[in-house]
């Protein structure tokens, strides 16, 4: 099947009877105008025998004319496509002016109208093969083409230039070559270069016009193309014969079998579906394998395919009520035809009503909503599975951060228990300061254990601290110093965030010096935090009057052997009344990706 694209026109509201009328009136009108023409002797009758002369084949001419006609107001009720139809139209009224002309040029005796006539042959001669081009080229969607709009319009001045080369013919004798002077000038005259040339042309259209339908047609259309050949070689034939000037084809009639073979080949053209029919599309429609109707604009059924099974007036009264436009689709469903699912499209003059059997996906459908009700189901199953399981890692993490708590506090939390299990109970002088060195002690302990405990949780929440935090958490260690007389002071110089494990290892050491200071009297202790190539470098200066009595000796002792058990690099500097203190603490550095 060939690809119709294109405005398609409507197919007209002409009936069958209007289209005999007009064939007939024109069949009249054409056998009113020879029979003036016999009655003012312009016409003699036809002789016995039809065939004995060219000129006897004018009953034929007649009947041809009103034929054509009719069968140009056929083919254009037939033809959907617009422009085929009207270049149908156009052969058809050119093939009637041609037997019109012919019929005229045998019965005048003026040599210069006649020549003028039988020179008008070859207008529709030269013009019907550039409209069947045009026809073959619309059927194969090839007419919107640039290059094909450009080649025809070539192809139409070149017909107009050979067209009038024929017509001036009697100025130069270039197509045919030929004497007034000589009484039988219009038998004996003689073919010229333009003749050929002309000749050569039509036959280039046609052979365009075969070859354009026969690679546009798919595969099972190809032989359709068998009786056009059939014809076109008959035509060819005939043609040749003419053209060799043999007796037997001089004195028949190619005027009138040249209009026959055009008639047949666009005929069978439009009859096997090369060109486009609405006989065809009504056929194609009815055998459509849907439940298809087409309803009016009153919703009354025009046409139906063979599948269509009877209108429900369920469905009726919803087309009939729908406030919808009529250019919008739309679907509906009623209750009265189950499994049925009606979509209404706009056509011209009326709407297509096709009925689609939707069991399967009605099937499909329930069974779809009973596993998304299942999945459901599942998924509130699994949301209530996913929020026992949250819970459950919430608990466990806690119970997991408790104990790394406890864990990282037993000591000094046994520590506070034997301080305030060891309170001295009397109240002598000696227990006095006793009591309160050792609730000074706790009160450091306690300190520590609360940000000891802080540092343990960033650890798991926010295991980074910048600048501003490590120099609050050692600020707040300075103040506690301060608050028992020992003068304190904290810097904090880092340039990157520090994590949590390395900050809690500088507090574990920094709860050591603040142990260490807190055992001499009149202590004063400086603090500094610096970054030194990967390591967190803690300097500290403890400075006392005691530095070198036999306690702090011990103390720094112990202040050593708790270093020693972090995992750091020390160093002692002791000068006088003053012990300088290097903790070196390495920091883990990221891989880079």
């Amino acid at each position: 099947m060939l690809n119709y694209t294109g405005i398609m026109k409507r197919p007209a509201d002409i009936s069958k009877r209007t289209v005999l009328a007009i064939a007939a009136a024109l069949a009249a009108a054409f056998a009113l105008l020879l029979c003036a023409m016999q009655a003012s002797g312009a016409l003699p009758a036809p002789e016995p025998n039809p065939f004995s002369s060219r000129r006897s084949s004018s009953n034929y001419m007649i009947a041809l004319g009103p034929l054509a006609a009719a069968w140009g107001f056929s083919a254009y009720l037939r033809c959907p496509d617009a422009k085929i139809a009207r270049n149908l139209v156009s052969v058809a009224g050119l093939i009637v002016l041609w037997m019109l002309a012919v019929l005229v040029k045998f019965h005048l005796d003026n040599d210069l109208v006649e020549s003028l006539l039988w020179y008008c042959y070859y207008i529709p001669m030269t013009v019907i093969p550039l409209l069947c081009l045009d026809c073959a080229l619309r059927a194969a969607a090839l007419d919107d083409k640039p290059a094909t709009r450009c080649a025809m319009r070539v192809f139409a001045g070149i017909t107009a230039a050979l067209i009038a080369l024929v017509l001036t013919n009697n100025l130069h004798h270039v197509v045919f070559v030929f004497d007034f002077a000589d009484a039988s000038w219009s038998g004996s005259y003689r073919y010229a270069p333009g003749y050929y040339l002309i000749v050569g042309w039509q036959v280039l259209l046609y052979l365009a016009f075969f070859a354009t339908l026969f690679l546009a047609a798919r595969m099972q259309l190809k032989i359709a193309l068998v009786p056009l050949a059939v014809i076109a070689g008959v035509g060819a034939a005939l043609s040749a014969l003419y053209a060799l000037r043999i007796i037997a084809m001089v004195s028949l009639n190619f005027s009138l079998m040249y209009c026959v073979l055009v008639i047949a080949a666009l005929e069978i053209a439009l009859d096997v579906k090369l060109f486009p029919s609405y006989l065809w599309y009504e056929n194609a429609f009815r055998k459509l394998p849907f439940d298809l109707k087409i309803l009016d604009e009153e919703s009354n059924i025009v046409f139906q395919t063979e599948q269509a099974c009877p209108q429900t007036n369920e469905a009726a009264r919803v087309v009939q009520r729908s406030d919808t436009l009529p250019a919008e689709s739309w679907a509906f469903r009623t209750t009265g035809v189950a499994h049925t699912l009606f979509k209404v499209y706009p056509v011209s003059g009326g709407r297509a009503l096709l009925a689609q059997d939707v069991s399967d996906i009605d099937a499909r459908r329930a069974t779809l909503e009973e596993q998304q009700a299942q999945l459901r189901r599942s998924n509130s199953a699994l949301e209530r599975e996913a929020a026992v399981q949250r819970e459950a890692w919430r608990l466990r993490n806690e119970r997991e951060l408790m104990a790394d708590v406890e864990d990282a506090l037993k000591d000094q939390s046994l520590r506070i228990k034997q301080l305030v299990d060891g309170l001295p109970a009397e109240n002598t002088p000696h227990a006095k300061a006793k009591r309160n060195e050792m609730l000074t002690e706790a009160k450091l302990l306690v300190a520590y254990c609360k940000r000891k405990g802080a540092l343990v949780v960033s650890e798991k929440s926010d295991p980074e601290f910048d600048r501003d935090r490590l120099q609050l958490v050692f600020n707040e260690t300075a103040s506690d110093l301060r608050s028992i007389g020992v003068d304190c002071a904290a810097f904090v110089q880092t340039e990157h965030a520090l994590d949590a494990c390395v900050v809690s290892v500088l507090y574990d050491c920094l709860y050591d010096l603040a142990a260490a200071a807190s055992a001499a009297d009149d202590a004063v202790l400086m603090l500094n935090v610096h970054e030194h190539e990967d390591n967190a470098e803690l300097r500290a200066m403890l400075t006392s009057s005691a530095i070198e009595s036999a306690h702090m000796v011990e103390t720094l002792a112990k202040l050593r052997a708790n270093l020693a058990k972090r995992n750091t690099t020390h160093r002692f500097e002791q000068d006088g009344e003053s012990v300088c203190i290097f903790v070196r603490v390495p920091i883990p550095r990221k891989d880079v990706p």
